[in-house]
C-alpha cells in the first residue's frame, strides 16, 4: 500500500480526488450531447490506441467505414482492431458497476434524458 508523506504533492492529489469523489455529478451539456461526444472520443481513443500498436488508418478512412453501406470494407482486419477496441470500451461502460462515479454518471444522465424526454 502506498503511504505518501504528509507534504508530499501526491497526498495533495489524493485530497483532491477524494473531495472531487463526493462532489455531486452535474452538467449543463444536454446528455444526448454528453454520449454522442463520449462515442466520438471512444473511437478517436481506440483508433489513437490501435496506431500505437502499428495500425496505419487514419481518421477519415475509419470514420468513412462507419458511413459506407458496403459490409466488405468494415471486415478489413485494420478495422476491425479499432472496432473491437471500441467494442470493448463500451462494454466496460455497460458492465462495470463497481466504481461510484460510473453509476453516478449513469443514473444522472439517464434520469435527466427520462425527466425531458416525459415533459415533452
Amino acid at each position: 500500500m502506498v503511504a505518501p508523506h504528509f507534504d508530499s504533492t501526491l497526498t495533495d492529489l489524493i485530497i483532491k480526488l477524494d473531495y472531487l469523489r463526493k462532489k455531486p455529478f452535474e452538467g449543463t451539456t444536454h446528455p444526448m450531447v454528453f454520449f454522442q461526444l463520449k462515442r466520438i472520443f471512444h473511437m478517436l481513443e481506440s483508433l489513437g490506441s490501435a496506431r500505437i500498436e502499428g495500425n496505419r488508418t487514419t481518421i477519415a478512412e475509419y470514420i468513412e467505414t462507419k458511413f459506407e453501406s458496403s459490409a466488405t470494407s468494415g471486415d478489413l482486419p485494420h478495422y476491425t482492431e479499432i472496432r473491437n477496441m471500441e467494442e470493448a470500451m463500451s462494454f466496460i461502460d455497460d458492465n462495470v458497476t463497481d466504481y461510484q462515479i460510473n453509476r453516478m454518471r449513469r443514473d444522472s444522465c439517464l434520469s435527466r434524458i427520462n425527466l425531458e424526454s416525459d415533459s415533452s
